[in-house]
């Protein structure tokens, strides 16, 4: 696959984030106090402020918050038009993604059921939504 932006790594709390994503995994961190997963992660938990946060697997099942067909080119990596979703995962929050590598293109439902996956591409991986068909929670 092309190679794509690198992130930006320059957050320490979000380095658990990037390591489960090569490993193929999706982590989020979570609160040991008030069980709200939070992303991007950092030192407290940003619903309770407690300090005790831990990274726990996610679902990767979520739907369609909100998306955004962009038509400049912003980067060489992203020939447009292409699509950028804000994702509302099981878990709680929210995650700005694009759709799978052979997804057809078709505009996006809001509340469409998604499955994250991660793509691995030259030198990063990244979570990716799977756009299934019809609305309601994924897998059902």
């Amino acid at each position: 696959m092309p190679a794509r932006p690198a992130p930006m790594y320059d957050n320490p709390y979000d380095a658990p984030f990037w390591a489960a994503c090569r490993s193929g995994e999706l982590q989020m961190q979570r609160c040991t106090v008030c069980l709200s997963f939070q992303y991007p992660a950092g030192p407290i938990c940003s619903n309770c402020r407690s300090t005790a946060v831990e990274w726990h697997p996610l679902s990767g099942r979520g739907k369609v918050f909100s998306w955004v067909r962009f038509h400049r080119q912003y980067y060489p990596e992203f020939p447009p038009p292409y699509l950028c979703l804000s994702v509302a995962l099981e878990e709680g929050p929210l995650l700005i993604t694009n759709p799978t590598a052979d997804h057809d293109g078709a505009d996006p439902v809001i509340g469409q059921a998604i499955v994250l996956e991660v793509e691995h591409f030259d030198d990063i991986s990244v979570p990716v939504a799977r756009l299934l068909s019809g609305l309601g929670a994924a897998g059902s």
